[in-house]
Order: structure tokens, then C-alpha cells, then sequence
């Protein structure tokens, strides 16, 4: 699937709505946004403080589009995520495999280890998990 992004000040951002339709919502445009993961999501970037964790927002007019696009940083990427769990079957998934990563680090696992060395030295042969 195609992820709109834009760079400012050094920042990637990328569409929300984009990330919604990633996770397989049913109208990430219109419906899921504007009806619950808008209200959701400016609550937790009221809530992001702290420098390296703060949520960034931008409505940005992407070149060929008519209409302002939201757009995040990873952050809110993060965020969006966490706010759609319940309603996504992906993010589930895609939470449940990063906190099983995040558990294998904690526990000095060694296994990430090798999957860390195998991207650097192939990093345009995709992507290599840990098993």
C-alpha cells in the first residue's frame, strides 16, 4: 500500500489516515477519523510532552491533492496504533510482535542480535525477524 509522506524541518511525517487504512478500518478517511480516532488521537498529543516522545501534527496539502491531509510523526504513529487496538485486528498483531521483541531485548535475548547483523549487512533484501 502506498504511504503519503512529507519531510519538514527535518521531520518525516506520514498520513494518518493512511496508517488507518493500513490497519484495515473500514472508512479510515471519514468515518474512523472523524468519528473517534481524531478526538483519540489529539488527546494523546495534548498528553506527549517530553521532547523525544512528542507527538507532532501537521495538515499538509500533498502536491496533486486538493485537501489538507493530518499527518504525524512516528510518534503518533506510535499513537495511532494504541488508539486503534480494540478496533484492528493488524495493530494487534503488529503490538503483539513488538512487545514480544521489546520482551526478547529486555530479557537479553541474543537471538535479535543476529537479525541486527543480517539487516546491516543485506539492508536492501528486506527486513530479517528474529525467530
Amino acid at each position: 500500500m502506498r504511504m503519503r509522506t512529507h519531510k519538514e524541518d527535518g521531520v518525516l511525517y506520514g498520513s494518518n489516515f493512511d496508517l488507518l487504512r493500513w490497519a484495515g478500518l473500514d472508512d479510515a478517511y471519514h468515518n474512523d477519523w472523524h468519528h473517534w480516532a481524531q478526538a483519540a488521537f489529539q488527546a494523546l498529543c495534548r498528553l506527549s510532552d517530553s521532547k523525544d516522545e512528542k507527538v507532532l501534527q501537521l495538515n499538509i496539502t500533498l502536491p496533486g491533492e486538493s485537501n489538507p491531509t493530518p499527518m504525524t510523526n512516528f510518534a503518533g504513529f506510535r499513537a495511532l496504533i494504541l488508539i486503534s487496538l480494540r478496533k484492528s485486528k493488524i495493530t494487534k498483531d503488529f503490538a503483539d510482535k513488538a512487545l514480544e521483541v521489546f520482551g526478547q531485548v529486555a530479557v537479553g535475548d541474543q537471538r535479535l542480535h543476529a537479525a541486527l547483523d543480517a539487516n546491516e549487512a543485506a539492508p536492501r533484501a528486506g527486513a530479517v525477524l528474529p525467530r
